[in-house]
């Protein structure tokens, strides 16, 4: 997800969102499987000190944790909010100060994000790095869970060595008893579920089910959804609810109207949700 979105991702994405579900009782304490929640999701705005009245209709917040204390999450939790931070586990942005790094790992570029690129999460060096550096010192800080992008590296590096790799990181992540939502990667979710592995995430969040992006340029510019793209979302979505696992969507439109369709749509099918403006959150 792009940090300026694609999402989280709002983990997404990030901004309104959200997400849950079942694999270690200490990460029950934050469960929102049953709700049909409204996340917000900020991963390029800091949300601090005097800014967490602005959320304060908002139970879920997505952010970017690497940016913020443990005595910044703590005042959003005691503000009564549920906090999960954006974790990108399958690509590197070359904003973040690791990349030169792992550049040797990089697959391609993404699409629409010139700055960004695939990483080989088949590489043990990444996985350790993103488990043992990046997520361990975010989950020290007391999030409740983490919002995981960019498992789509799968979709357009079918190899097993990818998904062996993500499984991998899912695995090593349980180990710090946080709620895991994916952004994206139905085309590694779904077979996930098949093989059994359910339990290593709570809930996925899918971006553009009910409308699309037609321009990255600025804020971007948005449309309805193709209805064979949300009749395949919705069949996805199926087999996510019979594994147990909660559904959200990310949607992206400037339209009054839109947003009181999607709202209704998410009501309807006991969805999370996150309806953003722009593609910069």
């Amino acid at each position: 997800m792009k940090k300026s979105i694609k999402c989280f991702a709002c983990l997404a994405l990030a901004m309104i969102m959200l997400c849950s579900v079942t694999v270690h009782p200490a990460a029950k304490t934050a469960g929102t499987s049953k709700a049909n929640y409204n996340w917000y999701i900020s991963l390029n705005k800091e949300i601090k000190g005097s800014k967490i009245k602005s959320v304060k209709d908002y139970k879920v917040l997505v952010i970017d944790g690497q940016n913020y204390s443990a005595s910044d999450i703590a005042a959003l939790k005691k503000a009564g909010h549920i906090v999960y931070s954006y974790l990108n586990i399958g690509s590197v942005e070359s904003n973040r100060y690791y990349y030169k790094r792992f550049k040797s790992l990089r697959l391609k570029t993404y699409q629409n994000w010139e700055d960004e690129y695939w990483v080989n999460v088949g590489k043990k060096k990444w996985r350790n790095f993103i488990v043992d550096t990046i997520a361990a010192k975010i989950a020290a800080k007391g999030v409740d869970g983490f919002w995981v992008d960019n498992c789509d590296v799968y979709e357009y590096n079918k190899k097993k060595s990818i998904y062996k790799g993500l499984v991998k990181i899912l695995t090593r992540l349980q180990k710090f008893h946080k709620k895991i939502t994916i952004n994206g990667g139905d085309q590694f979710v779904t077979p996930l579920i098949k093989k059994g592995k359910k339990n290593l995430i709570d809930g996925v969040v899918q971006e553009e089910v009910l409308t699309r992006i037609t321009s990255y340029s600025g804020s971007g510019s948005f449309s309805g959804q193709r209805k064979d793209f949300k009749r395949y979302y919705e069949r996805y979505f199926k087999q996510v609810k019979k594994a147990g696992l909660t559904v959200g969507i990310l949607e992206y439109t400037r339209s009054g109207s839109k947003r009181s369709q999607i709202r209704s749509y998410c009501k309807k099918k006991k969805f999370n949700y996150c309806i953003r403006s722009s593609i910069i959150i």
